[in-house]
């Protein structure tokens, strides 16, 4: 796909992009960031530039949305969590990430946190899908992980998203 970077001292900013596997510099600069995004876009629409779409985190981004759970709560699911059959998640624990880097496995914020939340049918074939591609056989395997199959952990945290430190 592509990406937008900011050029130095707020001189507007530069599209990147892959087209036929080849990454390239789109010479026009733009004022703003959101102006680039709808430029890209534009650009994928209309086949100026390739799109894949990495499919490990839907699944992932689906179930957050649609069942309104936290970072922390979906981030230490297992396979024993999920019941598809009954369309269901159970959140029983939660993750936590001091400011150390430390990533400490708890219960959720609070008494209500622990709980059994509807999962729509409509995202169930994408759960499927995510368990045989990514989630290891075993009732305990995590259902998302970071790329070396430690625990997800937060974008802006001092370690890498799957637990090992940067």
């Amino acid at each position: 796909m592509g990406s937008i970077r900011a050029l130095k001292r707020g001189e507007g900013h530069r599209i990147r992009f892959q087209r036929h596997g080849e990454m390239r510099t789109y010479p026009e600069v733009f004022p703003t960031r959101a102006e680039a995004e709808r430029a890209l876009w534009r650009m994928i629409d209309t086949g100026q530039a390739d799109s894949t779409h990495d499919r490990r985190y839907r699944a992932f981004v689906l179930l957050t949305t649609f069942a309104s759970l936290r970072w922390g709560e979906i981030t230490p699911l297992t396979r024993a969590d999920l019941d598809l059959d009954a369309g269901t998640v159970r959140v029983r624990l939660a993750y936590v990430e001091r400011s150390t880097g430390e990533l400490v496995l708890g219960p959720p914020k609070s008494k209500a946190g622990k709980r059994i939340v509807g999962i729509p049918q409509a995202i169930i074939p994408a759960l499927k899908e995510h368990l045989r591609l990514y989630v290891k056989p075993d009732a305990g395997a995590l259902i998302f992980t970071g790329v070396k199959g430690g625990p997800m952990r937060g974008a802006d945290s001092t370690s890498s998203r799957d637990g090992s430190r940067r």
